[in-house]
């Protein structure tokens, strides 16, 4: 990985993935990936 890169990989508690996404994450998928997370945690 570059220094300004990232994978993000997001899996519910019953380890199905529900996002990935590689590469530079733009600020405006910041919020979405955050909202995802959010929503799995109380599934």
């Amino acid at each position: 990985l570059q220094n300004d890169s990232s994978n993000v990989v997001i899996v519910d508690k019953e380890r199905i993935c529900r996002y990935i996404y590689k590469g530079k994450l733009p600020p405006e998928e910041v919020a979405k990936v955050i909202e995802i997370i959010k929503e799995y945690q109380v599934k």
